[in-house]
């Protein structure tokens, strides 16, 4: 269960609900990475990114309201999916060639599947729809 920082705490429990199962299936995503040879950028990264903006925000007068919390919690949560790329996942061997072009472009990586699944979702919730 993902524990938010003090003063990223959302009081909405609809949206505290939906940061449970990003965090949930973010965390199961990440668990074996495709680039074992560099930086960690498994679930506990994103928490420390969170503590780092909890940190900053301590510093700061600034309120945030529950959906900038949660845009900003969902945020830090999905940033480096793209390292698990799906691009690579038929190869049985990766090369330092394929893991720089995984961590150069995984902000697009993590951009492009986030839209998808998006899509994917609307998508799914469109079909149920009747005029």
């Amino acid at each position: 269960m993902f524990l938010f920082p003090k003063n990223l705490e959302i009081s909405n429990p609809e949206l505290v609900a939906i940061v449970q199962v990003v965090h949930a299936r973010v965390e199961k995503f990440l668990k074996y990475p495709l680039h074992i040879h560099y930086t960690d950028h498994s679930i506990e990264h994103s928490i420390r990114i969170l503590e780092v903006i909890s940190n900053m925000l301590d510093e700061t007068s600034v309120c945030l309201s529950d959906v900038e919390k949660y845009i900003l919690v969902c945020a830090a949560l999905l940033h480096d999916i793209g390292m698990q790329t799906p691009c690579f996942s038929g190869k049985t061997f990766l090369s330092t060639d394929d893991l720089e072009e995984i961590r150069k472009n995984h902000h697009l990586y993590s951009e492009k599947m986030i839209i998808l699944k998006s899509q994917k979702e609307i998508d799914r919730y469109l079909e149920g729809l009747s005029c």
